[in-house]
């Protein structure tokens, strides 16, 4: 059985160290109180690195995931030394959500976590550094960090990266570690675009114009430059872009006599989301794939009320959260019929499965319903229904990594960047138990994202004048010397 470690990842943003630090991963996590006021807003989802200037760093975060009970009317920004105390930024008083901290010690390795505030308090700190837009590779989690890099869970956390073969076979393969976006076969490079594998490109699921050649892992021709996300189901590849298009290629019918689509090709426009079989378009309407004759089309879900955004499980199922916050789940291989999730008006986000399925609110809380025979629910009980998972902070992004048959498992990242995930996720080991988990474990952590400020630059000396003409002066001068 697969163990997986606890590597605790330290990225130092400008220096960019990976080391690897081996430790135990900790036990069962059992809740613990906040000291949040009734009515703050809740915590920030994600937090950005944007670069780093002489003796400071910048950064920009996403608005939280509620406002609370008034509207935001500040940002408490900290910063720390690794191990150290947390110290306030004082920027005045913004709702920008952007900052540049200055001050900081040159050659140091800082910290930093972003709260929102309103009339009612400060709200939950979140981290700079916790894995968010989650993906699924295989049986594995995927996930991006402060800087826009893919780490994946395997025997422990990994960067992500692609061995790309040059079809012709005129050029060398070569390793790309800047993926943003994995499904399945395909993952999305910033560099080289899409990129799939296949053993024998038996439906073109290489897009290259034709069935069979060579396998491998090849970069797909003829996709604009503006594709930001990719999902792959069976041999059929698509890839949403930034002009929501939706581009297909590869099997799109299951008669042994029709024509699969051979070069990436526009299925369907106006998509803000594309999740497995269906589509959320930019009316806030649904669409989704269903099989006519052996063939699929799109087919509007006439009656849901408009969409935020959606959750869909690997076998179909899918689940959408309205506008007023509620979760509706609908049948995607139908045109009608929903049924509302009930106690639940403050979704941000879902996860979907036939058995099981889970909302991330607004409070940084997750509630799942369904079956919990596997401690899908991860309240600690078997008792199916509907149930808070007992996590110890609030999380800002989570995801179900895998599953087999109806059982699964959830992951969620918390406003300290720890990873935790319930259910029976096979392969996992923690503290010699392979579960399946009841409660909330802590899995990994990259532990908070590590930005340096630059030094800051000296004195400029022996300016001389070169050229001097009726309307310029040109000067020359000695290079920057290092401040002391």
């Amino acid at each position: 059985m697969k163990t997986i470690s606890h590597r605790l990842i330290s990225r130092t943003a400008g220096v960019l160290v990976a080391a690897l630090l081996l430790a135990p991963t900790v036990g069962m996590a059992e809740p613990a109180s906040a000291a949040v006021p009734v009515g703050a807003p809740g915590p920030i989802p994600s937090i950005h690195y944007d670069g780093n200037g002489p003796q400071s760093v910048s950064l920009s975060w996403d608005t939280p995931l509620t406002a609370g009970s008034s509207a935001v009317t500040d940002y408490q920004i900290g910063f720390r030394e690794p191990g150290g105390h947390w110290t306030v930024f004082d920027d005045g008083v913004s709702v920008s959500r952007t900052t540049t901290v200055t001050g900081l010690t040159t050659g140091r390795d800082f910290e930093f976590r972003v709260a929102a505030v309103n009339s009612a308090g400060v709200g939950p700190s979140t981290v700079m550094g916790g894995l968010t837009n989650f993906q699924r590779e295989s049986i594995f989690l995927c996930g991006t960090d402060a800087a826009s890099q893919m780490w994946c869970s395997d025997y422990g956390m990994y960067r992500k990266s692609v061995r790309v073969d040059d079809y012709d076979g005129l050029l060398r393969a070569r390793e790309v570690t800047d993926i943003v976006s994995t499904s399945g076969p395909c993952d999305l490079s910033k560099s080289l675009g899409v990129i799939c594998w296949s053993e024998r490109n038996l439906y073109g699921e290489l897009g290259r114009g034709f069935i069979g050649g060579r396998g491998g892992t090849f970069v797909i021709p003829g996709l604009p430059d503006n594709v930001t996300s990719v999902t792959s189901y069976g041999e059929t590849n698509c890839a949403l872009t930034s002009s929501n298009e939706v581009w297909c290629w590869g099997r799109w019918n299951y008669d042994r006599y029709a024509t699969p689509i051979l070069v990436p090709t526009v299925v369907q426009r106006n998509v803000t989301q594309l999740l497995g079989f269906c589509a959320l378009l930019t009316d806030r309407s649904v669409s989704c794939l269903k099989m006519y004759s052996g063939e699929f089309r799109w087919v509007n879900h006439a009656d849901l009320p408009p969409i935020r955004t959606m959750g869909s499980g690997y076998d179909g199922s899918s689940c959408g959260v309205a506008m007023d916050g509620s979760v509706i789940c609908f049948p995607p291989f139908e045109t009608n019929g929903y049924t509302t999730v009930a106690g639940i008006s403050d979704a941000h986000s879902l996860v979907v499965s036939s058995s099981y399925s889970c909302a991330l609110r607004a409070s940084g809380t997750v509630t799942c319903w369904g079956d919990n025979q596997k401690g899908n629910l991860g309240d600690g009980t078997r008792t199916n229904g509907t149930a808070t998972v007992r996590l110890p902070e609030p999380v800002i992004a989570f995801t179900r990594p895998q599953t087999e048959n109806y059982f699964g498992s959830t992951c969620a990242t918390g406003v300290s960047s720890t990873l935790y995930c319930w259910g029976e996720y096979r392969g996992l080991v923690v503290n010699g138990t392979s579960g399946p988990y009841y409660m909330p474990v802590e899995v990994s952590s990259l532990g908070a994202f590590r930005a340096r400020g630059m030094e800051a630059p000296g004195k400029v000396t022996s300016v001389t004048q070169t050229v001097a003409r009726a309307t310029s002066v040109t000067f020359a001068w000695s290079p920057v010397t290092k401040q002391k």
